[in-house]
């Protein structure tokens, strides 16, 4: 009697035994990039590059029946909701929940592997059934980080976002289980802040340096200037930017390192041209060739603190008299302005 009983009772704790025991399926995820694109997008846009989809190989099944049958599954996520609308995907709603970082949340889905239909992963554990025939529960897992504010996502003094693991349970329906736990493992994931650009709020204007009599600019020396206008450039630069400008001749843009701006007809040899100055500068600036031909003439444009800044800056236009053979002519010239991000 007394053996029968030892027996009986190590069946039994060897049977709990396997009951409690998990698989485990690891979803190695991606880093991301915070770009000028996922800055300027709306609340509730997906950022990296979306959705991010795992398959669990061979030896990643994370429940597991006696025989071939059906059982039900679940899991929820429990970090705290990020407060804004759930996002739509696959006629379901998923909602987002919070990430260490301010302005990112994440959505997540899962589905029985070799199934189409995909279930949000909430933070209410809901039961979904196996198809027929299932011995081994393996799952298709999705993630994707969600922007969860309307404005630009600040960076932050760490860039890790460090996900916990997930329980998933499974419970019999008509086959009884060896292995009824699993663990979801999430990978942490890294964000880059990439360098953005400065809004230019100056796309295009028109410089007018006025007309001049053409007896008096033949009086001038070659290498004089006449004629004067003033024109503004006005940007909006994030945090922390280092900005410099470089200017190209459109007319001519293999015109690198001259100072001079060559007008439209310079075949028919005017005898003049433009310079861009610097307002309050005497040197000439020089061309530098825009982001097609790069060039080495590269001048400050600003340098911004913490805080988002309007820079504006004045640049001064002149002629330039480059021949004692000077012709009456409308004096057209088009010069481009790059910014260039350090």
């Amino acid at each position: 009697m007394n053996i029968k009983q030892f027996i009986l009772a190590t069946s039994l704790t060897l049977f709990s035994s396997q009951a409690l025991s998990s698989g485990s399926f690891f979803l190695l995820i991606r880093d991301f990039i915070i770009d000028d694109a996922a800055q300027k997008s709306s609340s509730g846009s997906l950022l990296g590059n979306g959705w991010q989809t795992f398959t669990a190989n061979s030896d990643e099944d994370l429940c597991e029946a006696y025989m071939p049958g059906k059982f039900n599954y679940k899991t929820s996520i429990t970090d705290s909701s990020a407060g804004i609308s759930a996002v739509r995907a696959d006629s379901q709603s998923y909602p987002v929940f919070k990430t260490s970082i301010d302005g990112i949340g994440y959505i997540m889905g899962y589905r029985q592997k070799g199934t189409s239909q995909w279930y949000p992963i909430t933070s209410k554990e809901e039961l979904h059934e196996t198809q027929n025939n299932t011995e081994k529960l393996f799952l298709d897992i999705k993630i994707a980080f969600v922007k969860t504010i309307s404005g630009e996502i600040k960076k932050t003094n760490s860039n890790k976002i460090t996900l916990g693991s997930l329980s998933l349970q499974c419970t019999s329906i008509n086959t009884p289980l060896t292995s009824s736990i699993g663990i979801i493992i999430r990978s942490s994931s890294l964000v880059t802040w990439k360098a953005t650009s400065c809004e230019v709020k100056t796309k295009r204007e028109t410089v007018d340096l006025g007309t001049h009599e053409l007896v008096a600019v033949r009086k001038l020396g070659i290498g004089d200037n006449f004629g004067y206008a003033q024109q503004s450039m006005t940007v909006e630069c994030p945090e922390n930017m280092i900005v410099d400008y470089t200017i190209a001749d459109n007319n001519n843009p293999n015109n690198i390192g001259s100072d001079i701006i060559y007008l439209e007809n310079q075949s028919d040899n005017p005898g003049f041209g433009v310079q861009m100055f610097e307002s309050g500068n005497a040197e000439a600036l020089k061309l530098g060739g825009d982001r097609k031909t790069p060039g080495n003439y590269q001048y400050s444009f600003a340098k911004t603190t913490n805080k988002k800044e309007v820079i504006n800056k004045n640049f001064d236009f002149k002629y330039v008299k480059l021949s004692d053979n000077v012709k009456a002519s409308d004096g057209n010239a088009k010069v481009t302005v790059t910014l260039v991000y350090r």
